[in-house]
């Protein structure tokens, strides 16, 4: 760059919002969850339950009460995910 380049510079600071996720978030429970299961099957530990299919089921159930805004109902799925983690 040419030190005439640098006599005038137009900074742009713009600010974006970011997708951050909470520790609370569904979505975070359920994929600590599926993570769990696969290390205890690598390390050849045999689960009663993995809970998967439940799992799953409660990631759909509160991204469906979120989206209605019915948060009594998402703090309860919430709380299950929690227990199951």
């Amino acid at each position: 760059a040419k030190p005439v380049e640098l006599e005038r510079v137009t900074v742009d600071t713009t600010v974006q919002e970011k997708a951050i996720a909470h520790p609370t978030d569904s979505r975070l429970l359920e994929v600590a969850r599926a993570k769990i299961a696969r290390l205890a099957k690598r390390a050849g530990l045999k689960l009663k339950m993995t809970h998967e299919r439940e799992g799953q089921s409660l990631r759909r159930r509160a991204g469906g009460y979120a989206h209605a805004k019915q948060f009594k109902r998402l703090r309860q799925v919430v709380r299950r995910q929690r227990t199951i983690l």
